[in-house]
């Protein structure tokens, strides 16, 4: 798979260990191996490459497919508008269903995408703290409970940290 990288207006685009371009994450070798011993359900890692604005080619990539979708938002305490047309929550402030998520086994929530929308990933803190012992570059991670849309805007990567 190749990506192409965006910029908007004259920024300059760093490579970095993790890129996101919605609705993809892209992941450097460095943080695929510190996943790779990592038993994750619904994971898979493809072979990526990063096409830069000069063509230049960045190979040591991976595309972090996810496709567990699980349905733990908090529907009585998040804050967010349904579009009916799109089948999407338009979060505002979000919190996790802790009694439905216990009741899905570890080994199926170390990675996935919420079902209310699927833009938004979730990260088990083990997880995390593999990723952390990489040292990356271009990734940050913060609690999930009472995340806000405002919470995206403090130089903070949209991925969150669920323990």
């Amino acid at each position: 798979m190749e990506f192409i990288v965006k910029r908007k207006g004259n920024r300059k685009y760093e490579i970095v260990d993790y890129h996101t371009q919605y609705p993809y994450s892209i992941i450097s070798r460095k943080i695929y191996d510190g996943l790779r011993g990592i038993k994750t359900e619904g994971v898979q890692f493809i072979p990526a490459v990063i096409v830069g604005k000069k063509s230049e080619r960045y190979e040591d990539y991976f595309y972090l497919q996810v496709y567990n979708f699980l349905s733990t938002m908090d529907t009585e305490k998040s804050v967010y508008k349904w579009d009916k047309f799109i089948k999407v929550a338009n979060i505002e402030k979000l919190y996790i269903d802790k009694t439905a998520l216990e009741k899905i086994p570890l080994e199926k929530r170390l990675i996935f995408r919420l079902k209310e929308n699927d833009g938004e990933y979730i990260f088990h803190k083990s997880i995390v703290e593999a990723i952390i012992k990489t040292e990356p570059t271009g990734v940050c991670f913060m609690g999930i409970e009472g995340w806000s849309t405002e919470d995206s805007f403090k130089k903070v990567k949209n991925k969150y940290l669920l323990e």
